[in-house]
């Protein structure tokens, strides 16, 4: 019998995507919910955008967009890095330019 991955646990994942491309995003919460229906997903337009929401929650998992209005996706990582709310969680950095 297969197990599931730990990271899909009975446990509501919240994840957090940033791109300006609204065809991206229905993308990503397709194949996410193809992975666990448990999923809570926040979207934001930009850089920006998101911090506001880290401010608020601290997400599972964030994908961002690297080309993006306001901030992109780099920059914003720069900051996320720097942020005291964030200062405990791991980074993984999968950096991908199409």
């Amino acid at each position: 019998m297969l197990q599931k991955p730990s990271f899909l646990s009975n446990k509501r994942m919240h994840i957090f995507i940033a791109d300006d491309d609204p065809d991206d995003i229905l993308f990503l919460k397709e194949a996410f919910k193809e992975i666990s229906k448990n999923i809570k997903i926040t979207s934001a337009k930009n850089g920006q955008e998101l911090l506001k929401f880290v401010q608020l929650v601290i997400p599972n998992l964030i994908v961002l967009d690297i080309n993006m209005p306001c901030m992109d996706g780099l920059d914003c990582l720069e900051e996320l890095r720097r942020s005291k709310r964030l200062g405990s969680c791991s980074h993984n950095n999968v950096l991908n330019r199409h």
